[in-house]
């Protein structure tokens, strides 16, 4: 599914999308917090600690995550001040495609 197509009707259900990491955050409790874009609409993904804690187990580190690589993600579309979220559950649920 493309970004530009995830509303807010589609909150509570899974969808698959892909774009580029055009923002990155990581917050000092072990969040990773990554906005990706497909150069039209932008949608949050959040990556809370206990899922980058089994990230790190599986090999996948913060580092890997750089500006501009492409990102796919799998994960429940959710909603936080206003702004739509995808929030993946599993660490294959995520995938960086380039770096």
């Amino acid at each position: 599914m493309n970004i530009n197509d995830v509303t807010p009707e589609l909150i509570g259900r899974s969808i698959s999308t892909s774009g580029k990491i055009v923002y990155k955050n990581l917050h000092p409790a072990g969040h990773l917090f990554l906005t990706i874009s497909d150069n039209r609409t932008k949608i949050q993904v959040p990556l809370f600690v206990g899922f980058m804690n089994d990230m790190e187990e599986a090999g996948i580190k913060e580092e890997n995550f750089k500006l501009g690589s492409l990102l796919s993600v799998f994960g429940l579309v959710d909603e936080y001040k206003g702004q739509l979220q995808i929030i993946p559950r599993k660490v294959e649920d995520i995938k960086i495609l380039s770096e």
